[in-house]
């Protein structure tokens, strides 16, 4: 099956033995700061998500002390540090774009919100508890190893890191074969995808172990790339009734289903 390419401009590519994604137009630094737009942050706001984790917070609460800082390693406009906060959490953000880190502080105000780069943090040794990291070390064109080695360094000997990163699942897999093996001309990098065994041979290189994975996020998948259900999700007779009983079948779809659709992978890492 060949999948669609998740949004309007963007487009699959084999780049450094890995399913890479491009888009048109502009370097990361600019899509960001467009991303995390105020329209962005309003629909968080208007989805629910401003105080929750979907589909992670049991796994932050088995994983994160009470009694030691939690670091977002790349939180954006500052949703999550809200959401850690309002559960209990010493919560640190730190987010790449000063704009953002910005008009985040502006909006909460509570929070300790920083502008800093993840792979080179200004926090000392062993000082976090729990480094939370939640789709940004794919990010890097040259790989994510810098910055797993830099979560390493942060945590505790106690401590943990929760990285999740968009999933080279099977249906991806199989469609990585036969893509162009290399940037397409005048596109940007976007992201890569990972599977259990690359991760874990990189965590093993930065001195973390995976002691535990979930598979998450299948509505993004099949809505955005699987061909015929991203079909049937977009007619207009799907009523969003439909769409809400659809969506509380994936909280509880079975294991093995979210191997084969999940978009998104967390792994639980503990330091050796």
């Amino acid at each position: 099956m060949r999948l669609l390419n998740p949004k309007p401009g963007t487009a699959f590519h084999s780049l450094n033995g890995r399913l890479a994604l491009f888009h048109e137009g502009a370097v990361q630094s600019e899509y960001w700061r467009q991303y995390w737009s105020d329209s962005a942050s309003q629909a968080i706001v208007q989805t629910g998500h401003e105080g929750q984790i979907p589909e992670l917070e049991d796994l932050i609460a088995q994983w994160a002390p009470r009694d030691q800082p939690v670091l977002e390693a790349g939180c954006g406009p500052g949703h999550v540090v809200a959401a850690l906060q309002a559960h209990g959490f010493q919560a640190i953000g730190i987010e790449f774009e000063k704009d953002v880190v910005a008009r985040a502080r502006e909006r909460h105000p509570g929070l300790d919100l920083r502008a800093g780069d993840v792979r080179n943090l200004e926090l000392a040794d062993g000082s976090i508890g729990c480094y939370l990291s939640l789709g940004v070390v794919e990010h890097f064109i040259e790989g994510p190893l810098h910055v797993l080695r830099e979560a390493r360094r942060v945590i505790s000997t106690s401590g943990a890191a929760l990285v999740s990163v968009p999933y080279l699942n099977k249906l991806r897999r199989h469609h990585m074969e036969g893509l162009p093996s290399s940037a397409p001309p005048g596109a940007a990098f976007h992201q890569y995808y990972f599977d259990d065994a690359e991760f874990a041979s990189l965590a093993s290189s930065a001195g973390l172990e995976v002691v535990d994975r979930r598979p998450y996020a299948v509505e993004a998948f099949l809505t955005r790339e699987h061909p015929i259900f991203s079909r049937f999700w977009s007619s207009p007779v799907v009523r969003t009734r439909v769409k809400n009983q659809i969506r509380r079948a994936f909280q509880s779809m079975p294991s093995q289903m979210r191997e084969r659709y999940a978009h998104m992978i967390m792994f639980v890492c503990k330091p050796t």
